[in-house]
């Protein structure tokens, strides 16, 4: 349905939502740049000052559990709390953390300890974040725009990829690690100025949230939640298995390129996957993806599977690069459809619960997978494919021989396994016909809807 074929009062009250939507989505990519910007400064200073990509790897691995661990508990606070007070108390303590590992390293005292600790305080923050934000978008933004939004938030993301790098590059000759974390620090400031007058709507209580519920129950929640709906099961499987692929990718692709590159080509390479996340985004935010989102799902899977095969075959920064461009602009199509999904299939006041459980599972896959990659790549398949290796008269012929071809091998193999899940998922009719078989948790746009979205507006009542 077009704006002309709409009530002014369902023009307006949407128009209110989507400047409500940019406005917080302009605080969090402001929040994401200055993250991505010290989390860059703090890697180059844990490298060059231990010097080991053993501990570089576990201080990231650390860094990232926290926030898994604690989702199911941050999904059961967000339902129960005001998600616009979750959101600023997120920021709060994600600011005051950094705003201590800023001084600590101005008087030279800190260490990988307290950025590990650091880190795992902004992890823990993100937990609650992350919810709140995610469940908060389906009461501002009209459902058939929600795919376009979910593409807008990947294009905010992108750009602090893509800068991040460079700015921190620049920026640690001038004003060192301290002052990039306090960077950080003033990130958080600017998010939480943006929602302060933000007015969040919260999502009308069902009975079943009517009812008295212990915590516990509610941590529990949004595994039963997703149980009982077995598209939505397939769905979160189905991105657990191929984030295991991409996450070993994702570890092993700097090792790949600096096996038979420069540090040079490496930084172009980053790059460029920041232009695909950056692309994939906006085109999402401007096409807003497939009528039917699972189409775009099963066609970015099937895209990135054949991409990390294509990566791996031969060691050339051009055939890298390219294929780098192509998957991250692919994976933000299907990232886009499948939150497009969830938002609208998932009651609104249970996201909190759901999306953090969703999140949980789906993600856990990448730590382990960055734990088992190094040692894979190191002891198994880089000896494997060295001249005097097993596989170095065989399938050595094909992706060649010599450092990094183990590696190289790895992503043909995560390629496949990528090619196999999709395969298998769209041979499940319970998913592939998830949005006709589910039936929708949130109106179509009405005023009714929008009225219970944006609660008690008067009518020339401010945009933020």
């Amino acid at each position: 349905m077009t704006d002309s074929e709409q009530s002014p009062e369902i023009v307006r009250i949407e128009r209110t939502g989507m400047k409500r939507f940019l406005v917080l989505l302009i605080g969090r990519t402001v929040s994401i740049f200055g993250s991505n910007l010290a989390g860059f400064a703090l890697g180059v200073w844990i490298y060059q000052t231990t010097h080991s990509a053993t501990q570089f790897a576990i201080t990231s691995t650390l860094a990232v559990l926290p926030g898994i661990v604690l989702m199911p508990f941050a999904g059961a606070i967000v339902d129960r709390w005001d998600r616009r007070h979750v959101i600023i108390a997120a920021d709060a303590v994600a600011g005051v953390s950094a705003l201590a590992l800023g001084l600590l390293f101005y008087f030279n005292l800190a260490n990988t300890w307290t950025i590990a600790s650091t880190l795992a305080v902004g992890s823990a923050c993100q937990a609650f974040r992350w919810p709140a934000v995610n469940a908060s978008i389906p009461l501002m933004v009209p459902k058939r725009h929600l795919s376009r939004a979910a593409g807008l938030q990947q294009t905010g993301m992108a750009i602090g990829q893509i800068l991040a790098p460079l700015l921190g590059a620049a920026l640690l000759g001038f004003i060192g690690v301290w002052g990039i974390v306090m960077i950080n620090c003033a990130s958080f400031l600017f998010a939480i100025a943006t929602i302060l007058p933000l007015e969040i709507p919260s999502p009308p209580k069902s009975s079943e949230n009517l009812r008295g519920r212990s915590l516990r129950d509610d941590i529990v929640y949004g595994w039963h939640y997703i149980q009982d709906r077995p598209g939505l099961m397939g769905l979160l499987i189905l991105f657990a298995g191929t984030n295991f692929a991409l996450g070993t990718a994702e570890i092993l692709l700097t090792p790949l390129v600096l096996s038979f590159g420069t540090a040079k080509q490496l930084s172009v390479v980053l790059f460029v996957a920041g232009l695909g996340t950056l692309a994939g985004g906006l085109a999402m935010g401007i096409w807003g993806g497939p009528r039917r989102k699972v189409v775009g799902i099963f066609t970015s899977l099937f895209v990135e599977g054949a991409l990390l095969m294509l990566s791996g075959i031969r060691p050339s920064i051009p055939l890298i690069a390219a294929t780098v461009l192509l998957a991250m602009a692919s994976i933000q199509v299907g990232q886009a459809c499948s939150q497009a999904i969830w938002q609208v299939k998932v009651a609104p006041d249970v996201q909190g619960r759901v999306f953090s459980t969703r999140s949980m599972i789906a993600t856990i896959t990448q730590p382990v997978a960055f734990m088992l990659a190094g040692p894979l790549a190191d002891f198994v398949f880089e000896p494997l494919f060295m001249p005097d290796g097993a596989l170095a008269s065989s399938l050595g012929r094909a992706v060649g021989v010599g450092a990094g071809r183990g590696i190289g091998f790895m992503f043909v193999i995560m390629g496949v396994l990528m090619l196999a899940a999709a395969t298998l998922g769209l041979r499940s009719r319970r998913l592939r016909f998830l949005e006709e078989d589910l039936p929708d948790a949130i109106d179509d746009v009405s005023p009714a809807s929008l009225r219970r979205a944006i609660e008690n507006e008067p009518a020339g009542a401010p945009s933020t």
